[in-house]
């Protein structure tokens, strides 16, 4: 026998009642028994959005559970705020960040009759951003212009900004501009 979809839309009463008789047995009259089949609602399980952080950065795990007793989180080795809450944190370590990407597993548990089941997630790490604006100077009062230099790892853009009121030649958005000071940056 296989269960319809109008079998398996559930409550706490669902069942399907079998019936056994006994056929061609005369003179005796046919014997009846009835077998009851209760069905156990489909464990369900999502893990949630597959998500990216940076390196240094903690994720909110947000998966989702029902007809099920309890989950329980597990991969990767960092920390879990609650292993055994469906919305909770990680925290990933120095081995998670370097594999560059892991897969977080929730999966169902304490339900007797149906099998467990899991969803995965996956965590991918961006590297910090790191950065180095050149070494301090110091330059004469009536220079034209100060060459800047910098260096930048792991990100897609860059901006320099300033406390003097002067120019930047071309951008402000490249690694290596001058910077052009008016009289208000000499006072």
């Amino acid at each position: 026998y296989t269960p319809t979809v109008n079998d398996t839309i559930l409550n706490d009463t669902s069942s399907i009642e079998f019936y056994f008789s006994t056929t061609g047995n005369i003179p005796c009259p046919a014997t009846t028994d009835t077998l009851i089949v209760k069905l156990a609602p489909t464990p369900f399980i999502d893990a949630g959005s597959d998500n990216q952080i940076c390196a240094d950065g903690t994720t909110i795990l947000s998966g989702s559970a029902l007809n099920v007793a309890g989950v329980t989180w597990s991969g990767g080795n960092g920390l879990f705020d609650d292993i055994n809450n469906e919305n909770t944190g990680y925290t990933p370590d120095v081995a998670d960040t370097t594999a560059g990407s892991i897969t977080l597993t929730l999966t169902s548990n304490g339900n007797t009759i149906c099998p467990d089941v899991s969803d995965d997630v996956i965590i991918t790490f961006q590297s910090i951003p790191t950065l180095d604006a050149g070494n301090d100077v110091t330059v004469c009062a009536d220079t034209d212009f100060i060459a800047l230099n910098a260096i930048v790892a792991n990100a897609t853009s860059v901006k320099w900004t300033t406390s003097g009121d002067g120019t930047f030649s071309i951008s402000d958005a490249i690694l290596a501009p001058d910077y052009y000071p008016t009289a208000n940056d000499t006072i």
